[in-house]
């Protein structure tokens, strides 16, 4: 993520307990800008899963390593196949 350092002049965000949407001087909407520690660990963005099936996906731990990934990627970007 990238961060950036803000001027002084955000003394409003100091104390917020809820998201807040930034906005510019001409009241086009910047982003939303979320406290640390409220709802959503901060994030304010929610899962459109349901718990249980979070859960039922973290216990089912099938696929392909990252190594065999990167692996597959490489070939597809030289055009060649390891033998």
């Amino acid at each position: 993520m990238t961060r950036i350092v803000l001027d002084n002049d955000v003394h409003q965000l100091n104390h917020l307990t809820a998201p807040v949407e930034l906005c510019d001087k001409a009241g086009r909407t910047l982003g939303v800008f979320c406290p640390l520690g409220t709802e959503g660990g901060g994030s304010g963005i929610k899962s459109p899963y349901p718990t249980a099936e979070i859960e039922r996906r973290r216990k089912n731990r099938s696929g392909r390593s990252l190594a065999e990934i990167w692996r597959d990627l490489k070939l597809k970007d030289t055009g060649t196949q390891d033998q």
